[in-house]
């Protein structure tokens, strides 16, 4: 369970601190500075849960893997309604 919660908030604290870059395009301005030291701390948190379960080496890889994964993923998901409407056009 220590497990999923730490996936789950990773991938939180890394959307939030997406959200705040001046590239991202899942909302319609970026958020504030406070929203990115959320997120960071959300993202502290997460990597103590990964180092209680699994250890400091394998723990901190497994959420700087998570993390990489996770800001890789996001500006795909925040294309999606993109595809959805030039989908939906045809």
């Amino acid at each position: 369970m220590l497990i999923f919660l730490a996936i789950l908030l990773t991938v939180a604290g890394a959307a939030a601190v997406y959200v705040t870059a001046g590239n991202q395009s899942m909302l319609p301005q970026r958020a504030g500075a406070t929203a990115r030291r959320a997120g960071w701390a959300v993202i502290l948190v997460s990597l103590c849960f990964w180092i209680e379960e699994f250890g400091a080496g394998a723990g901190v890889f497994g959420a700087l893997v998570t993390l990489m994964l996770s800001w890789i993923a996001l500006p795909f998901l925040a294309l999606l309604p993109v595809f959805k409407t030039a989908l939906g056009a045809r």
